[in-house]
C-alpha cells in the first residue's frame, strides 16, 4: 500500500491527491491497483474534487481534454454529477485562468 493509514486502513486523501494528479483513467485505476476495491469509488470521487479538473485542464489539446473527460466513469448517479463538475471547472478554469 502506497499511502497507509494510522490505522493500517488506505489513506483515502492521499490517494485522492495522487491520482488526481494523473492524466489518464487507466493510470489512476492502476495507482488504486494496491487496495481494496470497496476504496475506489470514495477515492475517486474525492480526486474529481481536488486537483483532477486542473489535472484535465492542462492537456495541451482539445483532444485530450475531451478524452480524459470522457473515460471518467460514470456508473452511477453520484459520478454522473461529479462528471458533470468536473467539466464546469475545467471550463471555468479556462474562462477565468487561460484567457
Amino acid at each position: 500500500m502506497k499511502h497507509a493509514a494510522r490505522n493500517n486502513q488506505p489513506d483515502q486523501l492521499a490517494y485522492a491527491h495522487a491520482i488526481s494528479k494523473l492524466k489518464t483513467h487507466e493510470e489512476r485505476m492502476d495507482y488504486m491497483a494496491d487496495i481494496d476495491e470497496k476504496f475506489h469509488d470514495i477515492v475517486y470521487l474525492t480526486s474529481m474534487q481536488m486537483a483532477l479538473p486542473r489535472t484535465i485542464a492542462s492537456l495541451p489539446t482539445r483532444e485530450e481534454r475531451k478524452k480524459a473527460w470522457d473515460e471518467l466513469p460514470e456508473h452511477n448517479k453520484t459520478f454522473v454529477g461529479m462528471k458533470s463538475m468536473v467539466y464546469h471547472r475545467v471550463v471555468d478554469i479556462f474562462k477565468n485562468e487561460r484567457s
